[in-house]
């Protein structure tokens, strides 16, 4: 649902029922054949293309430290830019799993146990990471 619909009818006793209305359009619209084919080969061949360059970015500054320098925002505005779509991607799936789990939606509590153990075993060696690069 768009963010202005959510704005709008989230404090409301009819957002349960527009947002159940727009998922069902949605899905009957992308049944229709509404969604074109060529649309996620397209997005990950993009974000492919984007990694790829940020990592050349980066292996083309490591010969020479004033290609660094020059090449630096460039960089970062990759990755930055790698970080939001990944979030952006994260919290979508995360918002869809608490709306499943909320309907009691078959699976849900499966996928929400499993997913809370894998971030568990996630965040460990990452805060070990963390704590090590901070020493050196």
């Amino acid at each position: 649902m768009p963010a202005s619909l959510r704005a709008l009818f989230f404090w409301t006793d009819d957002f349960r029922r527009v947002s159940e209305w727009y998922s069902w359009f949605s899905r009957s619209e992308r049944r229709a054949g509404g969604t074109q084919p060529w649309r996620i080969p397209a997005l990950v061949i993009l974000w492919g293309a984007v990694g790829v360059g940020a990592l050349l970015l980066l292996a083309k500054s490591v010969q020479n430290s004033s290609a660094f320098d020059r090449l630096q925002p460039w960089i970062l505005l990759l990755n930055i830019t790698g970080v939001v779509a990944l979030t952006v991607l994260l919290a979508r799936k995360l918002w869809q799993l608490v709306r499943d789990y909320r309907d009691h939606v078959p699976g849900s509590r499966l996928t929400a146990r499993t997913v809370s153990i894998f971030g568990a075993l996630v965040v460990a060696p990452l805060l070990i990471v963390y704590l090590f690069s901070l020493i050196f």
